[in-house]
């Protein structure tokens, strides 16, 4: 997604603004190469690197990019896993409990524009509040993400919870 050609078969990357000789960690698919699943948005990691949100046909959504340890399908990993694989939503890319390919830490990323706050407060009152903020309970989320000391799900209406330690918020992304 990074590599333009230049004069003589050659290629240049012009994320690391270098010859794109040989491929990086932070090689991406251009979206229309991948044919199995829909792109449905575009974001930034927490390190500045792209990844690109897909979803499959049943509704299963991931995310290709180079952070493993966010869920992420890197290039690599995509090249050499098995399209069945990725397809079925009850599989996980590293084996933890997160469902597939979920990036909450990118998507819901306070610093980008549409990301708003809408609740903060002690982990204890997490349930009424969700539940005043949607007129609904806080249930079966549709993605998970663990890190260093927090924990964050994704429910629809489309909010993110993120736990860390005592504490919580909730987090929306405006359209």
């Amino acid at each position: 997604m990074h590599a333009t050609p230049i004069e003589d078969g050659e290629w240049a990357c012009k994320l690391k603004d270098c010859d794109a000789t040989e491929p990086c960690d932070h090689h991406l698919f251009l979206p229309g190469l991948v044919d199995f699943a829909t792109p449905t948005d575009a974001l930034t990691c927490y390190d500045g690197s792209d990844v690109i949100e897909f979803t499959n046909a049943d509704g299963t959504v991931w995310h290709h990019g180079p952070d493993g340890e966010a869920g992420q399908y890197s290039s690599a990993v995509l090249m050499t896993t098995p399209i069945d694989l990725l397809l079925e939503s009850d599989k996980q890319p590293k084996g933890d409990d997160s469902r597939a390919g979920a990036n909450l830490e990118s998507k819901y990323n306070k610093e980008l524009d549409g990301v708003n706050v809408v609740w903060k407060g002690p982990k204890s009152q997490l349930w009424d509040a969700f539940a005043n903020q949607f007129d609904a309970p806080m249930q079966n989320p549709r993605a998970t993400q663990s890190g260093d000391g927090w924990e964050a799900a994704e429910f629809n209406p489309g909010a993110c919870v993120i736990i860390y330690g005592n504490k919580a918020e909730m987090r929306t992304i405006t359209q």
